[in-house]
């Protein structure tokens, strides 16, 4: 809340959008990976820490909420922001990323976008936040396609690449995940 009311998380929601801008329709986006790192390291955290207090039996939050989960959520989701509606945005840096061969930040990016479907989830039953668009999910199974063929680009044994077979594994499973939430 403190830091929605400083602007942080509009600032955060206003950098992934200029990324997932300048990443549209490139192979090989130009990102700001210093930049990018910054914005989706303050959005997990926000993110995680909603899924925290959502989580939480007897939290400040439910009881403010005074109806079941579904209302509770949409509190949450109301103190993220503009970055309540990054879903989007995320699952295209996602594409961008993957494109990028950039594990680390897609890995956290994925997290988002994980973290964020999960909130969302609920209090879309009851139509507050939408999830993913047909163009978002099509887009996250793009990037899941793009991560399935890195070792083609690594070399076809897993120890030419540094970052072995169960990285892309685990980026596959966090894409699908938001897939599912879509």
């Amino acid at each position: 809340d403190d830091l929605e009311g400083a602007g942080v998380l509009s600032a955060v929601h206003a950098a992934l959008a200029e990324a997932a801008e300048g990443a549209a329709g490139q192979e090989a986006p130009q990102l700001d990976f210093a930049m990018l790192d910054a914005a989706l390291g303050v959005a997990e955290e926000a993110f995680a820490q909603q899924q925290e207090a959502a989580a939480e039996e007897g939290s400040k939050h439910r009881k403010q909420c005074g109806g079941g989960p579904s209302s509770c959520h949409h509190v949450l989701l109301v103190e993220l922001g503009e970055l309540a509606h990054a879903l989007e945005l995320l699952a295209h840096l996602c594409l961008a990323l993957a494109h990028a061969m950039h594990a680390p930040l897609l890995d956290r990016c994925a997290t988002c976008c994980q973290l964020l479907a999960s909130l969302a989830a609920p209090a879309s039953a009851s139509g507050a936040i939408p999830g993913l668009s047909s163009q978002g999910v099509s887009v996250l199974i793009e990037a899941l396609a793009v991560v399935a063929q890195w070792h083609h680009f690594a070399g076809s044994s897993p120890s030419d690449t540094a970052m072995g077979p169960s990285v892309p594994r685990g980026l596959q499973r966090r894409g699908l995940a938001g897939v599912g939430w879509g």
